[in-house]
Order: structure tokens, then C-alpha cells, then sequence
């Protein structure tokens, strides 16, 4: 993390590995210095890791299972050590935590100290932003090229402030379907219930047999064909 442009040119400039220091393309993204923090657990910040669905030449489905991911220490501002257990919320920097995976990976839905009426403003904004992205990814094949005979499932990622307001981080291509741990893992079995019954079966034209008896759901957000 940086808070000055010298001390980011000084970071590629100096750094010995060979990896970084060949680095032509990367991205300078703004730190969120207010984020979303619930005294019920510590105040230690945190993000949202939402599964998104492409389905063929283009549909996409938001799941509503989504994980909240912890940092392992309380948030502070005004940390000038910039402790990465304090600002960095991806499962992979807390290897070395002493809080329990179920400390770390919460489902956001069963947040506390949020209202039902904050949870629904938040995930609209989500899906609002991830039919955002589709609609000018769509177009652009030398960026994204949706596959017509496939589905993709990707990992997007998200940071709220303390007014509400969601941003969108990052976009991953590979998910780590682990990050749940085992006591969240019915998360990921009913995501692949929901890609089953919505877009597996209706390919091949066949109705599922009783209805998909999941707490969690797929939520249509765009469709290249009907411009929802």
C-alpha cells in the first residue's frame, strides 16, 4: 500500500525481485479508507466475494450465497505500520492468524449488526454493478469472449463503506471455491444445485424433475438478448 506516487515509483524502481521489477502492465487502485466495520466482530474490516454466472452468449446470474471475508485484526486508520492483517481482507493474507476460519469467512446474508434493509441495499447495488460490467464487456472480445455452449463462474469481489456505498474491487477468472471453509461450504454444493437447475438443464431441454429446494438462489442481472 501506498499514499504518495514517489512512494510507488520508488517501490519498482528499488525492489530487487526480477518478477517486479520486469512488471510493465499493473493497477494503481484507491484506497477505501472508511470502510464498513461491525463491532460484533471487533470492527475488523472486511469484503464480499459474490459468485457470478455467465451462461452461453450472454446471461448473467448473481448468487445470493455470499461470503463475507475478515481481516484479522481490528481496523485502524491510522496504522503508518500499514499491518497487513489490519487492511488486507484476502483469506490468503491470514494464513498466519490466530482466529478461527469461522472468525475469518462469514455468510453476509447472516451478518449481524446489519438491517435487513442495509443487506437488500447492498446486494442491489451489487447486481446493479455486475450488469453494469457485462454490458460493456459484451462487445469486447479481445477483453471477454463469452462461449456459447458453456457456463463460466467467476469471483467477484467487493469493499462497502461506512455510508453504504459498494465498490467493485476485482474480478476473478479462477475462484477459490475453498475460501468458505468447511462450516460455509453448503454455499458453494447449493451454487452448483442452482447452475444445475438454471442454466445445465434448460440447455438440453429438460425440466427438473421437483423444484430446487436451496436457501440460496441464482438472480438473473443481464441478458445480452432481452437487455433486463
Amino acid at each position: 500500500m501506498f499514499t504518495t506516487q514517489s512512494q510507488l515509483e520508488e517501490y519498482f524502481t528499488e525492489k530487487d525481485d526480477e518478477e517486479t521489477c520486469n512488471l510493465r502492465e499493473w493497477i494503481a487502485q484507491r484506497y477505501i479508507t472508511n470502510p464498513k466495520l461491525l463491532s460484533t466482530y471487533n470492527n475488523r474490516k472486511f469484503h464480499l466475494r459474490v459468485y457470478v454466472v455467465a451462461e452461453k452468449n450472454l446471461r448473467i446470474y448473481v448468487y445470493d450465497g455470499i461470503l463475507a471475508l475478515f481481516a484479522s485484526k481490528s481496523y485502524d486508520n491510522n496504522d503508518e505500520s500499514y499491518d497487513r492483517l489490519r487492511h488486507i481482507t484476502n483469506t490468503c493474507a491470514q494464513v498466519n492468524s490466530e482466529l478461527s476460519e469461522s472468525d475469518l469467512v462469514k455468510e453476509f446474508f447472516r451478518l449481524e449488526d446489519l438491517s435487513d434493509e442495509t443487506r437488500s441495499n447492498i446486494f442491489e447495488q451489487i447486481k446493479s454493478v455486475v450488469a453494469e460490467i457485462f454490458t460493456g464487456l459484451h462487445n469486447e472480445v479481445t477483453i471477454f469472449q463469452a462461449l456459447r455452449n458453456a457456463f463460466e463462474i467467476f469471483g467477484f469481489d467487493f469493499l462497502i463503506d461506512d455510508n453504504d456505498q459498494v465498490y467493485f474491487l476485482e474480478a476473478n477468472a479462477f475462484p477459490d471455491f475453498k475460501q468458505t471453509g468447511n462450516e460455509l461450504s453448503i454455499l458453494i454444493e447449493e451454487l452448483f444445485d442452482n447452475v444445475v437447475d438454471d442454466v445445465i438443464l434448460p440447455y438440453f431441454d429438460i425440466e427438473s424433475n421437483e423444484k430446487l429446494n436451496t436457501q440460496r438462489k441464482l438472480h438473473l442481472v443481464y441478458d445480452k438478448q432481452k437487455k433486463i
